[in-house]
C-alpha cells in the first residue's frame, strides 16, 4: 500500500497488525511491534509510530526501529532528525546490559549498521569511533571496510586510511584496499588506484 501511495490503507492495515501483536505472548511480540512502528513511520504517521514504539521494551528492538526512522528522515531530506534518531538508537543500544541481551550477535550487527549509517549520513569520525567499539572482529572489520569506502567516496583519504589501519585482519585489509582502489579508478585517479593495488598486493 505504501509503494502504491495508499498510505491511508497502509495505516489501516498496520493498526490491525498492532492490535493483533499486542495480544501475543511470545518473544516475537516486540519484534513485530518494532516493525509495525517502522511501517507507521514510512506511511507518514510519526504519532502512531511513536505510540507503537512506546509499547516496546527491548532496547535492541527500539534501537532497530530508530535506525529505520533515521533512514526515513534521511530519505525525506530531514538530516537533523535523521542524525538525532540515529544517535538515539546508538545510545539506547549501548545502554543495553548483557543481562538484557537475547542475541549478542544481532546486537553487534546492529551496532555495525549504525556505524555505517553515520558514515552514509556524513559523520565519518563518529562512524569510525563506533565501528571500533564492536567486540566482534568480523563485524568490526566489515564495518570499517564499508566506512573506509564511504570516506574515500566522500574524498576523505585521511579517515579512509584510519579506518583501513584499524582493520585487524590482513585478508580483510587487502579486500578493503582493493575496494578503495576501485573508488579511485571510478574517479579516474588511475595512479592512486594503482598505488592502492600495489599496497594490497604486498599486504
Amino acid at each position: 500500500y505504501i509503494e502504491a501511495k495508499r498510505k491511508d490503507k497502509a495505516i489501516e492495515v498496520l493498526d490491525k497488525a498492532r492490535q493483533f501483536a499486542e495480544t501475543l505472548d511470545t518473544v516475537q511480540k516486540e519484534t513485530f511491534l518494532s516493525q509495525i512502528s517502522q511501517g507507521f513511520m514510512k506511511a507518514g504517521s510519526i504519532d502512531l509510530a511513536d505510540r507503537t514504539l512506546d509499547l516496546v521494551h527491548d532496547k535492541y528492538e527500539i534501537a532497530n526501529a530508530l535506525v529505520g526512522y533515521a533512514d526515513e528522515y534521511k530519505e525525506k531530506g530531514e538530516d537533523d532528525d535523521a542524525f538525532e534518531a540515529l544517535d538515539e538508537a546508538y545510545q539506547i543500544l549501548k545502554s543495553q546490559k548483557d543481562t538484557e541481551t537475547r542475541n549478542s550477535k544481532a546486537k553487534f550487527n546492529l551496532l555495525g549498521l549504525i556505524a555505517i549509517r553515520f558514515a552514509n549520513f556524513g559523520n565519518l569520525e563518529k562512524a569510525v569511533e563506533i565501528a571500533n567499539e564492536n567486540p566482534f572482529d568480523e563485524i568490526r572489520n566489515n564495518s570499517l571496510t564499508q566506512i573506509a569506502v564511504i570516506c574515500e567516496t566522500k574524498g576523505n583519504d585521511e579517515l579512509a586510511h584510519q579506518a583501513l589501519n584499524d582493520i585487524g585482519d590482513d585478508s580483510e585489509k587487502t579486500l578493503a584496499l582493493i575496494a578503495l582502489s576501485d573508488v579511485k579508478r571510478k574517479g579516474e585517479q588511475n595512479e592512486n588506484a594503482l598505488k592502492l593495488l600495489n599496497e594490497a598486493y604486498f599486504q
